[in-house]
């Protein structure tokens, strides 16, 4: 008995009473198709087991419809949030775009040879790339040089990014602190040492933002903090102590949630109240809830950034060899139950 023959979008066409650009638009979606016709298109097509060759739709228009997520095979420097993820698919799916994941180590990524074979071997049209910290630099100069449609995600670069908007946030939450009275405001951060760079570009950003911020308004800024403190209990320790110093601060900003769980822990064992004697607030991918209030937040747009993302690729695919603007991503505000206004026996400390 001879092989079925696969049926083609012509017979579908004769099928539903249309012509072949009928049928082909109607599974683009990029171009209108009165929905009864769609409708009749698509029983056709389930009827005769009609599936469209996404190789032959790429051999005539010479784009895969896909983008890929590049990502380093050191999890440490590919930090990849679920709603960055989510947002990536939301801002994919009106486009009929798909998503192919690829971890490389970083001697592909620095070799002249292989990354203009990224797009070719990856089958993608251009690359989100979501290599956040300890970039090589030779990767990021060939990926200029070769002009690959390549838009990176939560790093901040001169041009082709998306990021967190994070000294803009840190402004704009120190100011809110002092708004309500508070001038003996700490940033705690344990992730990052006082004397080397940050890793992450939001290290630099939330400090800078914060200090800005405070010596414009005539106050000393107050670094609390060390990445040499790994340990939970030697964090919390840490923090109690400073808690329980006469020049203990009336707020704090903590760099990630943990330092805001400090913070709670600290004023729970030097038997502060919060927010009335202590505000507390921190940035984090969402509200932290998991030590009793709500923590007031700057959260983190990962969902936003993995829209943007795909939208500023669409545009770079269309013209790579055009340097896109930087794009920060506000955050978002979350009063939560940590916020208050500065006790009475606050006073100014000037710098």
């Amino acid at each position: 008995m001879p092989a079925k023959t696969a049926a083609t979008l012509k017979d579908v066409a004769r099928a539903a009473g249309v012509n072949d650009a009928t049928v082909s638009r109607a599974f683009s979606g990029k171009a209108p198709v009165a929905v009864a016709t769609r409708e009749r298109v698509f029983e056709a097509a389930k009827a005769l087991g009609y599936r469209r060759s996404g190789s032959a739709v790429a051999m005539r228009t010479g784009r895969t419809n896909c983008f890929a997520l590049l990502l380093s095979t050191h999890g440490d420097r590919s930090v990849i949030p679920r709603l960055l993820i989510n947002g990536v698919q939301h801002g994919m799916r009106p486009h009929d775009l798909h998503l192919a994941v690829e971890a490389l180590p970083d001697h592909q990524l620095t070799s002249e040879g292989h990354v203009p074979k990224l797009l070719r071997e990856v089958a993608c049209d251009g690359l989100l790339i979501n290599y956040n910290a300890r970039i090589p630099r030779r990767m990021i100069e060939l990926i200029r040089e070769f002009h690959l449609p390549a838009i990176w995600l939560n790093s901040k670069q001169d041009s082709d990014c998306v990021y967190p908007d994070d000294h803009g946030a840190a402004v704009s939450l120190t100011q809110r602190l002092i708004e309500l009275g508070h001038t003996r405001i700490a940033f705690v951060d344990y992730t990052h040492s006082k004397s080397e760079t940050p890793w992450h570009y939001s290290g630099i950003d939330r400090r800078a933002g914060y200090e800005q911020t405070m010596k414009q308004a005539g106050l000393s800024p107050v670094r609390v903090g060390s990445s040499e403190l790994r340990d939970q209990d030697a964090i919390w320790s840490s923090m109690t102590e400073f808690m329980q110093s006469d020049d203990r601060p009336t707020a704090v900003i903590g760099y990630r949630a943990i330092e805001a769980r400090a913070a709670m822990h600290g004023a729970l064992m030097a038997r502060l109240v919060v927010p009335r004697d202590l505000t507390i607030t921190c940035f984090a991918d969402g509200i932290d809830q998991d030590v009793g209030p709500h923590i007031t937040t700057m959260v983190v747009p990962d969902h936003q950034v993995g829209i943007v993302g795909v939208q500023t690729l669409r545009e770079k695919v269309e013209q790579p060899d055009i340097a896109l603007e930087p794009r920060p991503v506000p955050m978002r505000y979350e009063p939560g139950k940590t916020l208050a206004h500065a006790p009475k026996r606050n006073c100014p400390t000037k710098p």
